[in-house]
């Protein structure tokens, strides 16, 4: 299944992540998706672990959100997806999808 974006992101390592996206029917933004008609979800793969993703309606798209307790002890590269699915039919499509390089964090010595 191809995503309908393909974007790679560098994270933090012990930080929330957090990313919203607009979400529109047309070229110039003047009308945005129903999102009555959609339910979401995604996870990040990192190393050994799947995070799911905390994913939130706004009026004209969606919050994506992960937060710092879940973020540690990470690896040094993952990938991740936020799929969407529509209610009534069924059909479910990659909206967007990419590669995770991961900062990792630096604890402090004092």
């Amino acid at each position: 299944m191809a995503a309908t974006a393909i974007v790679d992101m560098d994270i933090n390592e012990g930080s929330t992540f957090v990313f919203t996206m607009d979400l529109w029917e047309n070229d110039d933004g003047t009308i945005p998706v129903d999102l009555t008609k959609w339910t979401f979800d995604g996870a990040m793969d990192i190393g050994d672990k799947c995070i799911p993703l905390t994913i939130t309606y706004l009026a004209n798209g969606i919050t994506v959100m992960v937060d710092s307790a879940l973020m540690v002890d990470l690896g040094n590269a993952g990938s991740y997806n936020v799929k969407w699915t529509h209610i009534a039919t069924g059909e479910r499509f990659r909206l967007i999808e990419g590669k995770l390089t991961v900062n990792q964090e630096v604890v402090s010595c004092v």
